[in-house]
Parts: structure tokens; sequence; C-alpha cells
């Protein structure tokens, strides 16, 4: 007889599956933030941004509820800050995604300068963290 898997503080079970839940010490704003960035990877199909959104979410790679090693904690960094740190201007990630009012009120707004305003933010909330 095959055991069936069970929920815990650390997966939960869909159909029969485990599936590894959030890091429930990432700050609100920030898994919100990494929540968002997945869901239009996803519409998009682009796999290395699910996959980076998911590591920094704490859903794949090194386990959260054990000891982390230097390696593992820089791998989460990175994937939670990676797409919002490659330098100079760059296209938006997805064409779902919309661009803040302020910056489309502005005529000629660049995806540049919206870039970099989430840049920032997503910087400042990892900085928290």
């Amino acid at each position: 007889m095959t055991k069936m898997p069970r929920e815990d503080a650390h997966y939960f079970v869909v159909n029969g599956r485990r599936w590894r839940r959030t890091d429930p010490d990432i700050p609100e704003k920030l898994r919100a933030e990494l929540v968002k960035e997945l869901m239009a990877a996803r519409r998009v199909q682009a796999r290395p941004r699910v996959q980076d959104a998911k590591v920094a979410l704490g859903e794949r790679g090194e386990k959260w509820w054990e000891e982390v090693s230097v390696e593992g904690q820089s791998k989460r960094l990175l994937a939670a800050i990676g797409p919002f740190c490659a330098p100079g201007p760059q296209p938006l990630p997805s064409a779902h995604r919309t661009r803040p009012a302020s910056l489309e009120a502005s005529s000629g707004a660049s995806s540049f300068r919206w870039r970099a305003k989430s840049r920032a933010t997503r910087l400042a909330l990892v900085k928290s963290w």
C-alpha cells in the first residue's frame, strides 16, 4: 500500500502531489512582488524567470527551514534581484506587464525608466529582508 503525502508547515498537497510552501520569513511586500513576477513569467512561458521567482520565494533550491549555506542564500538573493540588476536599458519583461500610471502618463516614457523604478523597489524590499 502506498502512503499518501501529507501536508505540514513546509509542504501542501494537491491531487496527491506535495508542493513546497513559500518561505514565511519573506516580508509581505517582497513576497507580493515576487509572486507578481512569477505570474508574469508564467503568462509568457519564460522558464528562467519562473525558476528565479520560485527560488527567491523558497519554493525551489535549498530548503528554507533547514540551515542554509552561504551559496544557497546568495542564489536566493540573486534570484530575487537578478532580473532588475542588469546594467543599461532593457525591454519590458512581458507584454502583459502594465506600467505604473506615473510613467504611463508621461509621453515617450521608456522601459528603462520603468525598470529603474522596479529595480529600486525590489532592491529596497530585499535589503529589508
